[in-house]
């Protein structure tokens, strides 16, 4: 067996060490970490599966699906049916884009090959020569491209002779990390990305910047060194990142949190990491990735248990972000769910220092999304379509067009409007009672914020369907703009909370009580009223006490109240005081909330102007 394999060997054991150890089923997909080298890993999955479980007495069958390119995933959804007869199955995926929500489902969990490292190096020489090489020369192969290993490594030879003819023979790039080849699945550029809003300027920006760079028109200074991207999962960061490397004509080279702490313990995490940083640097210009950067959290949070292993991840992080060691030549992309987790020193000046939120893509974006999947002209209904789609991610679209091209796949045919339509997940009608709900509780919203002007209305709309298929259901909203010239001061931020709370006031003043969706989620009217109110009491120093104690972050606004309970006490306080202002007002306005509430009922979508002639002779006024 080539030494190669038992190195893939070690890569695949280390992932599935705990279900090997205690000897038990599953059923998993992995992705390799070289696809170039995807042969190489099928092979050692397949040695693997089918010698050392059939030991297992009550064993069934085992099986190894293989997804080197999209051009399996026909063979691969006929097979997946027979995984729940197995007793232990492997998908191994030569990249995460190819996985499908139906491959998830069959299996257990999800895992990304760990790359090798001195360990798995180690073990396997031992295994194929009984020699166990030292850190240097372990080192020194993993450099080596697998070609050469399997060529210079054999039973026949010793572990000198092998690195000696390693060294003796070699090519012209020997001792530099060889670029993979260029990947078969086609990515976009960002000319064709859609939805990504101030993401997608910035992006083209950069593009110019290094082609500048490149004709030596501009210094590398004057190149962005890093961004951090968030948004909810699915919003598409990461074909963000590869439509970036795209359009710039650099290389992307992916790393995560995740993917460096497999390499070992603590030593072994910060090599592995400052080696991707290294490896970046060695091909610049390029773009280093880094996804889930949200897992660098606060070193000074409390109760952590691992507050020591944090402080050290987190600074081996900084110390190659801006380090000793200049990475000129590295364009640094974070992305993340949850930015507000993140340790502060992270997006400091020159560091991850600009922030873009990937939002949620428009109407018309996600008919472009959807256009670009499907990869061909087809007429559909778009009104119907949008609708159907409302919140959903760009990853959400892209399922929609490869059900509606596996449609028509199964019927030898082009896609066709219909494909679309079926393949959407099914809508259904809301009751009555639940969207009056719904109509009252926006009316609430607009009738508080027009009494107290904290903010001017756009819009406001309900839904009267949801999508089963949604894992966010975005089925009412008031939208409001505020001028950034504007002078906020106290009053401002409490209408600001009341209107928030204005929802919640008019359900209960015309319904008798609130429902859950006001403070289920982190994006929920109660959650941000709390946020606001936490500015007030702490940073804004608009409360009880001029101490202007923390910052505006969300997580450190949660952490501020966690501190000190007397905050907390004042912010509840703050909170109960606006809830009955909101009440008030919707009490005294009862009447405008029902014609309302009765107007969306009907139309759905209101505009400004439409709201004004609506409720008649409710006018904005500020208080004090």
């Amino acid at each position: 067996m080539p030494l190669t394999n038992y190195i893939a060997q070690c890569s695949i054991r280390h992932a599935l060490r705990r279900q090997l150890r205690r000897e038990l089923p599953f059923l998993v997909a992995l992705i390799v970490p070289d696809p170039e080298n995807f042969d190489t890993y099928a092979a050692a999955a397949r040695s693997i599966l089918y010698s050392g479980f059939q030991r297992v007495s009550d064993a069934k069958e085992s099986e190894l699906i293989s997804v080197p390119s999209d051009a399996q995933l026909d063979q691969l959804e006929t097979r997946l049916s027979v995984f729940h007869a197995l007793h232990r199955g492997v998908i191994l995926f030569a990249d995460e884009t190819l996985i499908s929500n139906e491959s998830r489902l069959a299996v257990d969990c999800v895992m990304k090959l760990p790359r090798p490292v001195l360990g798995h190096m180690k073990a396997a020489v031992c295994r194929l020569l009984g020699e166990v090489p030292t850190d240097t020369q372990a080192a020194f192969l993993l450099d080596q491209p697998w070609e050469r290993l399997t060529l210079a490594f054999h039973r026949n030879r010793s572990l000198e002779k092998s690195i000696k003819a390693l060294k003796t023979h070699q090519s012209h790039d020997a001792g530099s990390i060889v670029p993979p080849p260029q990947p078969t699945i086609i990515h976009p550029t960002l000319h064709e990305l859609h939805g990504y809003g101030p993401a997608k300027d910035w992006g083209l920006e950069l593009a110019r910047d290094i082609a500048d760079f490149r004709a030596g028109n501009i210094p590398w200074e004057d190149v962005d060194r890093g961004v951090l991207l968030s948004g909810p999962p699915g919003s598409g960061k990461t074909t963000f990142a590869r439509a970036l490397a795209a359009t710039c004509g650099m290389p992307l080279i992916a790393g995560s949190y995740a993917k460096w702490q497999a390499a070992g313990h603590l030593g072994d995490f910060l090599g592995s990491m400052r080696k991707e940083f290294a490896y970046a640097s060695e091909r610049t210009p390029a773009i280093l990735f880094i996804d889930e950067v949200d897992s660098f959290q606060d070193r000074d949070k409390p109760d952590s248990s691992n507050s020591n292993y944090s402080r050290n991840v987190v600074n081996g992080l900084l110390e190659c972000l801006d380090g000793a060691q200049a990475r000129d030549g590295v364009v640094v992309i974070g992305a993340c769910n949850n930015p507000e987790v993140l340790d502060p020193a992270i997006v400091r000046a020159g560091r991850l220092d600009r922030h873009i939120r990937i939002p949620l893509p428009d109407g018309q974006s996600r008919v472009a999304i959807l256009r670009w999947h499907l990869k061909q002209p087809i007429e559909f209904d778009t009104p119907s379509f949008i609708e159907g789609t409302a919140a959903m991610t760009g990853a959400d679209i892209e399922q929609v067009a490869r059900n509606a091209r596996r449609l028509a796949r199964r019927d030898r045919r082009p896609v066709c409007g219909a494909d679309v339509e079926l393949s959407l997940p099914p809508r259904y009608l809301l009751p009555p009672e639940y969207l009056w709900a719904i109509a009252v509780h926006e009316a609430g919203h607009v009738l508080v914020a027009r009494t107290l002007g904290s903010d001017m209305l756009t819009s406001v709309s309900i839904q009267d369907s949801v999508s089963m298929g949604n894992m966010v259901q975005t089925i009412g909203g008031a939208v409001f703009e505020s001028s950034v010239l504007s002078r906020r001061t106290k009053s401002y931020y409490l209408g600001r909370i009341a209107t928030l709370l204005g929802g919640m006031a008019a359900e209960h003043v015309l319904l008798g009580d609130f429902s859950d969706g006001a403070g289920v989620s982190k994006d929920s009217d109660l959650h941000i009223a709390t946020t606001i109110a936490t500015m007030v009491e702490g940073p804004l120093a608009m409360g009880s006490t001029l101490l202007s104690e923390g910052d505006i972050d969300p997580g450190g606004l949660a952490q501020l109240r966690y501190r000190y309970p007397d905050i907390q006490f004042r912010v509840e306080a703050l909170l109960r005081e606006q809830m009955d202002v909101a009440k008030e007002i919707v009490e005294r306005h009862k009447e405008a909330v029902n014609r309302l509430a009765l107007a969306l009922m009907d139309r759905k979508t209101l505009s400004r102007d439409e709201v004004a002639l609506i409720v008649g002779n409710v006018s904005c006024h500020a208080v004090a």
